[in-house]
């Protein structure tokens, strides 16, 4: 006869007899508990991260260097250091410039905190880069997104940044390059979320790319938190990253883009994955990213607030000194400049809030 034991029975340790406190320890517990409350009540909490901000890269250390050898050295890991109650996040290996002969392909690593609760904004980008197939040219994009913040919301050691971008890219060792056919489709990659600062990812386009196509997304501030919450948690945790090789058509810089945006979007709202619809357009974004078709689809579902396009110029330092839409050239308006539009900050909606501590789910995005 079989006898049946809960799993909860197995794993959960044995209590142990709970010894007589006395009632000068039980006050002093009480009090600690108090004091802690009514500090963390009354202050902003991230600003008891704000020591630990850069520890890990102290003095020029870089403890994570010996896992990444022989790897592409602008790939790594986010690594969480600390997170208070989905409201603050400090993680290590935010990717920035270099000091060497070349910043760009060779980044430095810093460290990122970040207030949720100061999150202003976010953006899909697609960074132009040219495609050629027989006589056929033109213009794809490599998307990322990019997560604008209100004073106070975003610090690296250095000081205080706008804003963060997150891309999805193949990891390979060193010196290949990226076969998007053979490789890229048939599992040979993992996959791996990066953080970049945006001075490293607007100079990086200004080098690399001829410019970015912006889409502001139409989301609730509660949405955007739910976003930028559940890309925190996905790019941290890399066990689940493994578990999903890269792939060009199924999970791509695009795909896992729209994952995450799905996440927080209603059912109304959300965009169907581009490899099981297999429409024309779908077709179009699943191979070659374009931004237009992006757009399309972006407008088709009603995320789409602002669009326009950030020209590289020849100075990289021009482009860092305004990325919002008052100073560029617009990407699908007969107007040659479009005026910033900053929405008020608004109330956090209550089902973020009663659902903060619930980890996200990435299986089943």
């Amino acid at each position: 006869m079989k006898t049946s034991v809960s799993l909860n029975t197995v794993l959960e340790p044995k209590k142990q007899p709970r010894k007589n406190l006395s009632k000068r320890s039980k006050l002093l517990k009480v009090l600690f508990f108090c004091l802690f409350t009514v500090s963390i009540s009354g202050d902003n909490p991230c600003d008891f991260l704000k020591p630990l901000l850069g520890k890990s890269f102290e003095n020029g250390a870089d403890p994570y260097d010996g896992i990444y050898q022989h790897n592409n050295p602008s790939v790594r890991y986010v690594e969480q250091v600390r997170a208070i109650a989905s409201r603050c996040y400090l993680v290590d290996n935010l990717r920035v410039m270099g000091t060497g002969d070349d910043p760009i392909h060779k980044p430095g690593w810093s460290s990122l905190l970040v207030d949720t609760a100061k999150l202003k904004r976010v953006y899909l980008m697609a960074n132009d880069f040219p495609v050629r197939i027989q006589s056929h040219s033109f213009n794809a994009g490599h998307f990322q997104m990019l997560f604008e913040f209100h004073p106070g919301g975003a610090f690296t050691p250095q000081g205080e940044i706008k804003g963060f971008v997150n891309t999805v890219e193949a990891y390979f060792p060193e010196g290949e390059s990226y076969d998007p056919i053979e490789a890229g489709m048939g599992g040979a990659y993992d996959s791996v979320h990066i953080f970049a600062s945006d001075d490293y990812s607007f100079r990086y386009v200004a080098a690399v790319h001829s410019g970015s196509h912006m889409f502001e997304l139409d989301l609730t501030q509660a949405e955007a938190k739910k976003l930028l919450i559940a890309t925190f948690r996905t790019a941290t945790n890399r066990n689940a990253q493994m578990s999903e090789k890269y792939n060009t058509a199924t999970n791509s810089c695009v795909t896992a883009q729209f994952k995450l945006l799905n996440y927080v979007l209603g059912p109304e709202k959300r965009v169907p994955p581009f490899y099981e619809t297999f429409g024309p357009e779908d077709l179009q974004i699943l191979f070659v990213g374009l931004s237009d078709v992006v757009a399309t689809m972006l407008e088709r579902h009603g995320i789409m607030k602002n669009r326009f396009f950030l020209e590289s110029p020849t100075e990289p330092i021009e482009f860092l000194e305004d990325y919002s839409p008052k100073n560029v050239i617009a990407g699908n308006s007969d107007e040659d400049t479009q005026e910033e539009i900053d929405t008020p900050e608004k109330a956090f909606d209550q089902e973020i809030e009663a659902n903060e501590n619930n980890h996200l789910n990435t299986s089943n995005m």
